[in-house]
């Protein structure tokens, strides 16, 4: 049998192997800062209410810092509609957002935002104001270093119960997808 390696070489090879899989291990096991390892596993970063992820775009220097602020349920519409639903429901949900970036965030925070039911069911952001705050206004934009808090508001039948809520960039097409939840 021909070694390929000089026999004193084989400790250290090992060693070497050892460090280096111990170091990388968290990382590749998800529990490290290694980026897209968790999008890979199928998990999301996730989070209590006032905890802040930080979330990429799809586009270079996209950053953000998304913070679950509250969660309002049920929430008051702000005008009466009369041809709303009675079987139906309005969640407020309010974010803070700051552009950690270094590219210039325009974005309908609306259309990357989820609502997650106890059964499985997403719901995506509506149009309807509430008294729980403000909306975030379509094509809100936030240059490098600004911040916002605005409201996204979910509509879901009255028996419904919401289990977390989701974050994406980019009108959700975003591979990075912060969670909270909320129960």
């Amino acid at each position: 049998m021909r070694r390929l390696w000089p026999s004193f070489a084989a400790p250290a090879l090992t060693l070497t192997l050892a460090l280096t899989l111990a170091l990388a291990a968290p990382t590749l096991l998800g529990a490290g800062p290694g980026p897209g390892v968790a999008e890979a596993q199928g998990r999301l970063p996730a989070g209590p209410t006032g905890e802040t992820i930080s979330l990429r775009g799809n586009g270079p220097g996209e950053l953000l810092d998304v913070t679950l602020v509250a969660v309002t349920d049920p929430a008051t519409p702000r005008t009466a509609d009369p041809a709303r639903d009675p079987a139906q429901r309005l969640v407020s949900v309010e974010f803070r957002l700051v552009n950690t970036g270094t590219a210039a965030y325009t974005d309908a925070p609306r259309d990357g935002s989820y609502l997650l039911d106890l059964g499985g069911k997403r719901y995506s952001g509506v149009a309807r104001a509430t008294t729980a705050g403000t909306e975030f206004p379509d094509g809100h934009s936030l240059a490098p270093g600004d911040r916002t808090t605005g409201s996204v508001t979910f509509e879901l039948p009255r028996d419904a119960r919401p289990s977390a809520v989701q974050f994406a960039l980019n009108g959700g097409t975003a591979d990075d997808i912060g969670q909270w939840p909320l129960s």
